[in-house]
């Protein structure tokens, strides 16, 4: 049956596990005598998560079931700290400092002699010989982080970033590394739908925007369930909720002190309702003792930060509809006498409940020796199986019943390095965006927006400095030049009829299934189906003619693909060709 509410208990202990085991059989008798009555709810209410310490083992050895609600900061989970980095390596490759997390991260986990092989004694991940520097082991796990990454840069713009991240997680075994599947995937689902929220908000293009709505989102903790009938929960939390037993524990204990500040600061309401801020900057290392106006501030600061806790006090303590247990843990000092921490939530009730305090610490059992705690930190490297692929369902596992058609002969790039790479993927892009509008349809406005894009676009493949000056002044010059000319102005115009631009398409050749993707296509006024392929090759040099023979018969064999396809399409006649934007050439 239930009792009449409005008791409030006081305990105090000598030692902070012997408070933890009797607060753990308080609340295991009183889940007992409570088991018949649907409705009844206990909760045990802290001011700070370090304050469970002794409490949360002493439950789990009792088998007390409880549910732990946005306990912990989500930024501070260890597998959101993982997608954190994956996040900023994909949004900026050149953050080796990102790159170097999630190579250590369990979806890689490279051992600290392949991180210092790597990155140490002042070598480049950026180097071109980087991943040879690895062992074999390494090698393995690296290249495959980084093909998952390259194909996530390439993605970038076209997809959504969570979809991005979410995608690499899964293909590297994130989920497949988690200690707490059920736990971990709960909280991996709240950071990615915060990233979600954060880029549709524009919060992505400062990092510290992003950091700061991570900083305000905390763990769901376990579902809610009747079957679970305590909740633990931080006194922030508490606010709005009530249970019929709350147990306030450690109140005799303080958060930990906030580091020296680099720079004091004091909001405050002046004459006319003006809000001001009162600056001060930390004493030099010179100086003996904090200015008159640090001290002023940091005692401003000392007396609202009271407040606030009294404030707290009142919210965990009105939480309680029929039962109120404060404990503390104290520790008599030489002249045995009791007192309060200072800046515990115990010295606030010091005054009006010291005598109930001192009389529960001399009812409690002699203090015991609590057991050593051993605090080694398990150095353990947790990660994904070498050669860890994703587990096939049923519906999955399936292979198509016509063989991948290979390319024979591997198309050999003699001018193609990084640099050009890039040219080219930006040099698409821009010629992708005026063919699709139509060269009729790109005003000088347009024109000009586009040309600006450029270096951004650049700087997302991961160029720097003067490469990406250089590389820009290329891709608007072969873009400009291609706009303005003949056959560029022939090449992107809306008047020819069936246009398109990065078409897909696909077929059967030599009873091969072949997919291939079109950089322009149309129909002419004279009913020829043109086929173009954009080629970003250049030559300075002299025999240009010989060069351009060169890369037509370099890529002849991919426009007879491209023309075969067409071909099966309809009865138009197929001409295909490559266009060079930097010569400006169609051959």
């Amino acid at each position: 049956a239930r009792q009449a509410g409005g008791a409030v208990t006081i305990k105090a202990y000598h030692t902070e596990a012997a408070e933890g085991e009797a607060i753990a059989d308080l609340l295991q008798q009183a889940l007992s005598e409570q088991a018949d009555s649907p409705t009844f709810k206990a909760a045990i209410i802290v001011r700070a998560r370090s304050h469970l310490r002794a409490i949360l083992p002493a439950l789990v050895r009792r088998g007390v079931a409880y549910r732990a609600v946005k306990l912990d900061p989500l930024i501070e989970r260890p597998v959101v700290q993982d997608l954190l980095a994956l996040t900023r390596v994909i949004l900026q490759p050149a953050d080796v400092a990102a790159l170097l997390a999630v190579l250590r991260s369990p979806v890689c986990g490279l051992t600290l002699a392949d991180l210092h092989a790597l990155a140490g004694d002042g070598r480049s991940v950026q180097d071109a010989d980087a991943v040879d520097r690895l062992s074999a082991d390494g090698r393995e796990r690296a290249g495959k982080v980084l093909a998952a990454l390259a194909a996530a840069h390439q993605g970038w713009r076209r997809r959504s970033v969570r979809e991005l991240v979410e995608g690499v997680w899964h293909r590297l075994g994130g989920p497949a590394c988690c200690t707490r599947p059920a736990t971990d995937l709960k909280e991996a689902a709240a950071y990615l739908q915060a990233l979600e929220q954060a880029e549709g908000n524009g919060q992505l293009d400062d990092w510290n925007d992003f950091r700061e709505l991570l900083d305000g989102e905390f763990t769901e903790g376990d579902p809610a369930s009747d079957a679970v009938k305590l909740e633990i929960l931080t006194m922030h939390g508490a606010k709005g909720l009530e249970w019929d037993l709350v147990v306030l524990p450690g109140l005799n204990r303080r958060p930990n002190p906030k580091d020296t500040n680099l720079l004091y600061w004091l909001p405050f309401t002046a004459e006319g309702d003006d809000e001001q801020v009162l600056l001060a900057p930390l004493r030099a290392a010179e100086e003996k003792a904090d200015s008159p106006l640090v001290t002023l501030i940091r005692n401003e600061q000392r007396n609202r930060a009271a407040f606030e806790n009294q404030r707290l006090l009142y919210v965990a303590a009105t939480r309680a509809r029929e039962h109120l247990v404060l404990t503390a843990s104290l520790t008599p000092d030489q002249q045995n006498a009791v007192k309060p921490v200072s800046g515990s939530l115990l010295a606030d009730l010091w005054q009006t409940t010291s005598t109930a305090f001192e009389t529960a610490l001399q009812a409690s059992s002699s203090p015991a020796i609590d057991p050593p705690v051993t605090n080694t930190l398990d150095q353990a490297l947790r990660r994904v199986q070498s050669g860890w692929r994703p587990p096939l369902g049923e519906r999955l596992d399936w292979k198509p019943a016509l063989p991948p058609r290979e390319r024979e002969v591997d198309v050999e790039f003699n001018w193609a390095g990084l640099d050009a790479r890039r040219t080219g993927t930006v040099l698409h892009r821009l010629l992708e965006c005026a063919g699709t509008v139509g060269i009729e349809s790109v005003t000088a406005t347009l024109r000009a927006r586009l040309i600006s894009r450029i270096p951004a676009l650049l700087r997302a493949l991961g160029s720097r400095g003067d490469a990406l000056q250089n590389t820009a002044d290329l891709v608007r010059d072969a873009f400009e030049r291609t706009l303005d000319s003949d056959t560029g102005q022939w090449l992107l115009s809306n008047r020819h009829r069936d246009a398109a631009c990065e078409l897909r398409i696909a077929g059967m050749l030599d009873g091969q299934l072949v997919n291939a993707i079109v950089d322009r296509t149309f129909i002419d006024a004279e009913g020829i189906r043109w086929i173009i392929d954009y080629k970003s090759g250049y030559h300075a040099g002299s025999d240009l003619d010989v060069f351009m023979r060169q890369e037509r018969e370099r890529y002849q064999a991919q426009l007879d693909r491209y023309r075969r396809l067409f071909e099966q399409l309809g009865d138009h006649p197929v001409r295909t060709a490559l266009y060079l934007p930097r010569h400006c050439r169609l051959i």
